[in-house]
């Protein structure tokens, strides 16, 4: 474990740079889903389901 090996300061700080990671993720994927599609893409309504999903997803833990 991460914390038996190198301490709890460490522990801490890997622990908050993935959640600072999984935040910004949350919020790049929610600015993709509001941004206007190009008029050539076709698969628009699947862009949406798979991603509003896996933010559903990642912002359930």
């Amino acid at each position: 474990m991460i914390n038996e090996v190198y301490g709890r300061p460490v522990t801490r700080v890997a622990i908050a740079i993935a959640l600072l990671s999984q935040i910004l993720l949350a919020v790049l994927i929610a600015v993709t889903n509001s941004l206007i599609p190009a008029p050539v893409f076709a698969f628009e309504a699947a862009w949406q389901s798979i991603f509003t999903q896996g933010l559903l997803i990642l912002l359930a833990p």
